[in-house]
């Protein structure tokens, strides 16, 4: 018999994706949505954040005109791990490229022991620890935002799911749109 080969999905074709979702997940807090970011000017990015008062991750696309090389000009799905907000407390790491003005279908989950964990349609990209995280309320949002005065962003989040303590809240799917 011949092996059915299944070809891995393009996260830029807008197609849906079986895999990886808010139900089949298992994860203390989860945020996922469908997100597509445009603008202009210099930068801005579109992001799920999970955070606490002092400590975060966020997951998004962002677009960065004068990002260090090989990012230069271009939109890429990156994840901020907020240690802490003191000198040296962020990191960033850049996980594949994007396009700006498609769909993508994403999600950032977090774990009790603070494991959070990144898809791009269905798919997981990434996992970072932010032990910040563990074992506390974690608080879920969408951000938006432009990088300088004079810059513009579009950042539209549609069919936002949520899981918080472990409850997938099936009855509660939102929308939201920034502008700046």
């Amino acid at each position: 018999s011949t092996p059915t080969v299944t070809p891995t999905p393009d996260p830029s074709d807008n197609t849906p994706v079986a895999g990886s979702s808010i139900e089949n997940t298992a994860s203390e807090y989860s945020i996922e949505t469908d997100i597509i970011l445009s603008g202009t000017g210099t930068g801005y990015h579109a992001k799920l954040v999970a955070c606490t008062a002092t400590s975060a991750v966020s997951f998004g696309i962002q677009y960065d005109k004068y990002a260090r090389a090989p990012y230069t000009g271009k939109a890429w799905f990156m994840i901020e791990n907020v240690a802490n907000n003191g000198a040296g407390g962020q990191n960033y790491i850049w996980v594949q490229e994007a396009a700006r003005d498609k769909t993508y279908h994403v999600m950032l989950t977090v774990k009790k022991d603070g494991t959070c964990s990144c898809y791009i349609n269905g798919k997981l990209a990434k996992t970072v620890k932010n032990s910040s995280l563990a074992n506390t309320t974690v608080y879920l949002r969408v951000e938006g935002s432009a990088r300088l005065n004079g810059d513009s962003v579009n950042a539209t989040f549609s069919n936002i799911e949520l899981k918080a303590d472990g409850k997938y809240y099936a009855d509660k799917i939102g929308r939201a749109s920034c502008r700046e």
